[in-house]
């Protein structure tokens, strides 16, 4: 009996090969966001607070500064905020100076940041306070009296960074034993830096952290310089590149733009303090969207490399636009002002890289394809040439077939016909071969003239063609120009000339009767035409009008053939007269 299966007896299946590559790339995506990640909050040198007590929050109040600038005791205000509400401020003295309780008149942007020190801090060892990170100017006051201001740090507007650090002893000669008021008045905070904390040490701790946070400072300005410049190298080379993805370039380009926002004072000014992270959100956003369907390893890198963006421009909007405090902020300020380098460093060169090899891939798959374009050009050419030797071996066999019957053919048919006809003396049949043997050499040296000039050519044809003349008793007037001497004509026009004057020393030799045979050659290099004019003695014959012999007519055709003219003048008793006329460049064309 056989069972039936059930539904799940089936074997799974397996899952197929693109998924298992879609795993393996997000894998991948998530080790680059780890390693990016590592790589922000690890190497960013984090200033270390070592040696250092932070004063508590609770301990710290805000309020609104005396006149000219003055630290006012915090009985005389009549109102404060606690440290963790100091982003409220300008908005609780617009609230106060309108209800009329505060009536200073200071500007509303300045503030007083004031707490005690405990009677354990004022009798123990001498202290420094440290202030890392503050926007605009600071001064310190020790029971009301002016002691120090802050300096100024290195240039660098990222987020939640300011341009001034206080880093001061406490002189302890000055202090009181019980009760000692410190005071920090700050004249501006433009840029939402607030005071993040307050750090009271030894003065060799607080010189410590100061150069740490200044190195700490140096490699955030430094890595943005870095970053910057990579970016904008990249943009360059990928805005040149056919098939460039549009919308991760503007994104790179706005966090190209955000890493320069953070070297510039000016452009920081012209933007509000949350600005740059909001490009950097924006821009990170846009990366990740359009890196959702990565096609290849360098995709999914890519995307990994986002992650770290989107976060960092997180945390500076939490940071810029927040009104709250975030406690011990370095962290959170290197991922808001680093978080997109490692996109920038690393991303940037690898979209560059995987557009390039896009196109050099083309380049090849395009010589590939040129060769084999040149491979089937090669082969016709081949075949081509093949059919065009073929045609002009057929074509110089027709020609040679048609010279031996027009002349050594035609020469040994009609004295086979006289000798059939016993109409030849004996003693002519020897002279009669003699001649048919010089026309067949004459024809055969026709066709050895290749690429030789005209006038070694014609000199050969006149000892050729005199043995002929000598034994039918003609006198050969041979007549050539120094000028000839510099024509050079292609076999073909050489041997189309040797067919001429053969077939008119032939015509000569049998029909003539004559006793001379003039030959004058001749070339006008102004009008660049051979001519030549044969003449001889003979008895002559009336020329009939529309009508010529064969021999005749196969000599106009190989004059036409070569651009020629050929006149014939000729008369009963008074010889016979033929001009011909060649063009050079048409025969030796």
């Amino acid at each position: 009996m056989i069972r039936a299966s059930k539904p799940e007896d089936a074997v799974p299946l397996a899952a197929p090969p693109r998924t298992i590559r879609r795993v393996w790339g997000y894998l991948l995506a998530g080790l680059g966001a780890v390693a990016a990640l590592a790589i922000v909050i690890v190497f960013s040198f984090a200033p270390a607070a070592s040696g250092l007590v932070p004063v508590a929050f609770d301990r710290i109040q805000v309020m609104a500064p005396g006149e000219q600038h003055q630290a006012r005791h915090p009985s005389s205000s009549n109102w404060s905020l606690g440290f963790a509400e100091q982003f409220r401020f300008d908005v609780e003295t617009a609230r106060q100076r309108k209800a009329g309780v505060d009536s200073q008149r200071g500007s509303p942007a300045e503030r007083q940041w004031h707490f005690n020190l405990t009677a354990q801090e004022s009798r123990g060892e001498p202290l420094a306070l440290f202030i890392a990170n503050a926007a605009g100017p600071l001064s310190l006051h020790v029971n009301g009296v002016r002691l120090a201001d802050g300096s100024a740090q290195p240039a660098y507007f990222g987020t939640g960074i300011g341009e001034t650090l206080l880093a001061t002893p406490l002189p302890g000669r000055d202090l009181n034993l019980d009760l000692n008021r410190i005071d920090v008045i700050q004249s501006g905070d433009d840029g939402h830096v607030g005071i993040r904390g307050f750090y009271l040490g030894s003065p060799a701790a607080v010189s410590a952290a100061r150069r740490g946070f200044e190195s700490w400072l140096g490699w955030h300005r430094n890595s943005a310089v870095l970053a910057a410049a990579i970016g904008l190298c990249g943009l360059l080379l990928l805005l040149f590149l056919p098939d460039r993805p549009h919308v991760t370039i503007a994104a790179l380009a706005w966090l190209g733009a955000a890493q320069l926002i953070a070297l510039s004072g000016f452009a920081a000014q012209a933007l509000p303090p949350w600005g740059s992270a909001a490009l950097s959100v924006a821009a990170s956003v846009a990366i990740v969207a359009g890196q959702r369907r990565p096609s290849d390893w360098s995709g999914y890198l890519v995307l990994g490399l986002a992650v770290p963006a989107l976060l960092g421009g997180l945390a500076g909007l939490a940071l810029s636009a927040g009104t709250w405090l975030v406690p011990m902020p370095f962290a959170a300020l290197q991922l808001a002002n680093a978080g997109a380098r490692p996109l920038l460093i690393f991303g940037t060169p690898v979209l560059a890289w995987r557009a390039t090899s896009a196109i050099i891939g083309r380049l090849r798959q395009t010589r590939i394809d040129l060769l084999d374009k040149e491979r089937i050009i090669a082969q016709q050419q081949q075949a081509l040439d093949a059919e065009i030797r073929n045609a002009t071996i057929l074509e110089e066999r027709q020609r040679f077939a048609r010279d031996m019957h027009d002349g050594i053919g035609g020469h040994l048919q009609a004295l086979l016909m006289r000798v059939r006809a016993n109409r030849i003396p004996t003693g002519e049949i020897a002279s009669e071969l003699q001649s048919g043997l010089a026309d067949l050499r004459l024809m055969v040296d026709s066709l050895d003239q290749l690429d030789t000039s005209l006038d070694l050519a014609l000199e050969n044809f006149r000892m050729r063609a005199g043995p002929q003349l000598d034994a039918a008793a003609i006198a050969l007037d041979w007549r050539v120009s120094d000028a000839v001497g510099t024509v050079t004509l292609d076999p073909r026009a050489t041997l189309s000339i040797y067919r001429i004057l053969q077939e008119i020393v032939t015509n000569c030799v049998r029909h003539s009767g004559a006793a001379t045979l003039r030959i004058s050659i001749d070339f006008d290099r102004a009008a660049g035409m051979l001519s030549a004019t044969i003449e001889d003695n003979g008895r002559g014959f009336v020329q009939s009008a529309g009508k010529a012999g064969k021999g005749l007519s196969n000599l106009k055709q190989r004059v036409a053939k070569l651009g020629g003219n050929l006149a014939l003048v000729s008369a009963p008793g008074a010889g016979t007269k033929i001009g011909v006329q060649l063009p050079v460049s048409a025969g030796s064309s």
